[in-house]
């Protein structure tokens, strides 16, 4: 935020809630790229997982290797909410952080 000398209290809270907007977008993008990167990673683990059975087991043990690697999927897919819910929480917290909602400007007392 920067201090411009504003002439009213309508101006000083535009540029407070300009700054507040930029820095969320700058927030929700980090956000946004470190959950698709995980989301690639895990992806392809599954695929080792299901390839490796495809390639390896065969009668009926390969059910029991597709029951394993639905499970894989299953656990990694609980991870990736769980990082992403923490992930969304932290950026909630940086952003109340930097822009408290009590130091909002608002009009002038008196």
């Amino acid at each position: 935020m920067r201090n411009r000398g504003y002439t009213n209290w309508q101006e000083e809270r535009e540029e407070w809630e300009q700054d507040r907007a930029l820095y969320e977008i700058e927030l929700q993008v980090a956000f946004e790229e470190a959950s698709n990167r995980r989301a690639f990673w895990l992806t392809g683990a599954v695929v080792c997982h299901v390839v490796t059975i495809f390639l390896l087991v065969t009668d009926w043990k390969a059910l029991i290797g597709y029951a394993f690697a639905i499970l894989a999927a299953a656990m990694l897919l609980w991870v990736h909410f769980s990082e992403n819910e923490a992930a969304r929480q932290d950026m909630r917290e940086k952003l109340q952080l930097k822009f408290p909602d009590d130091l909002t400007p608002g009009p002038p007392t008196g």
